[in-house]
């Protein structure tokens, strides 16, 4: 087998849809545009390992330059844009061959033997689960080679599972919740006062695109938080994925309207297994006392959303990472993700990591004794 590094992901376009296996954040499209938007100062770091004349195995990297020059190696759409399930991405058939040969290349790397370009001192996997067995056994392959790995749990994502019938899910969820949900059922959806909308020509993905991104800022504002839409490059990085011809089957935007009037919008990702709720925008609620739907255009957006997920005969609805209440009442559970963090046997690398683990061992400390002092 031969690892190198590709600098133009046209070049792999075709067996990187293949190898992501319908993975919406490991798709071409979602990395390619990143990398073009959010990549900052970095530059894609992409490395792919062939068999012959065929791709089996990328590693989509793009290299996060420090404060002092060092080069720490994350996935391609890592951080604001809050990616999930992200990997290595290999031909099942022959992981074991690929993660050993993939390893080899990036020790090599680590300490100059491909060049001063693609030297590295960390490698950062965020969003990795444990059933990933690519990007977990490139962890067990470096450290095998001597590098130091530090392990941990991230953000817990959410997931409702579909397998269940319709009463089983429901039978699960807290009685108001339910209650709730009938209600809008029988007063929204029965009556035709709320309606789904699923953008199907590229002038409707647009206009759906724009009251997403207005719904979602209005809220932001209300709370005084600042929305995902003000961070540089961000709205740009959407835009980009939303336009390709090729994400019309994958990238789902929706609208509800009420009586009329938009409501709600949202952003979902479709996977042959499951459906990937990713953005949302909600109109202010009413305080109406006396019309129960127009205080719960959030509900009604996730109503719509389980029901479309049904109806596709889908496995599960993933509400992704966030701790928003409304995921629990809804029934979903936490589905465990964890972070790598892998340093080379470098000398300046491992120094970095040692810093890295005092500060992280000071935050802890600190953390410990402010819950004391009330108790003292």
């Amino acid at each position: 087998m031969l690892v190198a590094r590709v600098h133009q992901i046209d070049n792999l376009r075709e067996s990187w849809k293949e190898l992501s296996q319908g993975r919406p954040f490991c798709s071409p499209l979602w990395m390619e545009s990143w990398a073009k938007q959010c990549c900052g100062t970095g530059s894609p770091f992409i490395v792919a390992v062939f068999e012959k004349d065929k791709v089996v195995g990328i590693a989509p990297f793009h290299t996060h330059r420090s404060r002092i020059g060092a080069d720490r190696l994350e996935f391609l759409g890592t951080g604001k844009a809050c990616s999930e399930y992200l990997g290595i991405l290999v031909d099942p058939i022959v992981i074991e061959p690929v993660i050993e040969h993939l390893s080899q290349w990036m020790m090599e790397s680590a300490v100059g033997v491909h060049g001063d370009e693609n030297r590295w001192q960390r490698l950062d996997m965020e969003s990795v689960t444990t059933e990933d067995l690519p990007s977990n056994l490139l962890c067990r392959k470096l450290e095998a080679r001597g590098a130091q790995w530090v392990a941990g749990d991230a953000a817990k994502c959410w997931r409702i599972n579909l397998r269940e019938t319709q009463a089983q899910w429901l039978g699960r969820l807290n009685r108001s919740i339910r209650r709730k949900l009938r209600l809008l059922q029988n007063r929204a959806i029965q009556t035709g006062r709320a309606v789904y909308k699923i953008a199907s020509t590229p002038t409707e993905r647009l206009t759906t695109f724009q009251h997403l991104v207005r719904l979602h800022n209005e809220r932001r504002n209300q709370l005084r938080e600042s929305g995902c839409f003000e961070f540089p490059g961000f709205q740009e990085f959407l835009n980009q994925v939303n336009e390709n011809p090729e994400s019309s089957e994958v990238a789902k935007l929706s609208l509800v309207e009420l009586d009329g009037v938009v409501v709600a919008a949202g952003l979902c990702f479709e996977s042959p297994k499951g459906l990937f709720v990713y953005q949302s925008g909600i109109t202010l609620p009413s305080k109406s006392k006396t019309d129960f739907v127009a205080t719960n255009p959030g509900w009604l957006l996730n109503l719509f959303h389980i029901e479309y997920a049904r109806s596709r005969r889908l496995q599960f609805i993933d509400y992704l990472r966030g701790d928003e209440p409304y995921k629990r009442q809804l029934g979903a559970v936490p589905n465990r993700v964890s972070f790598h963090m892998v340093t080379p046997p470098v000398t300046a690398a491992v120094v970095r990591q040692r810093i890295w683990a005092l500060a992280q061992s000071a935050k802890a400390l600190s953390k410990e004794v402010i819950d004391i002092l009330p108790q003292l």
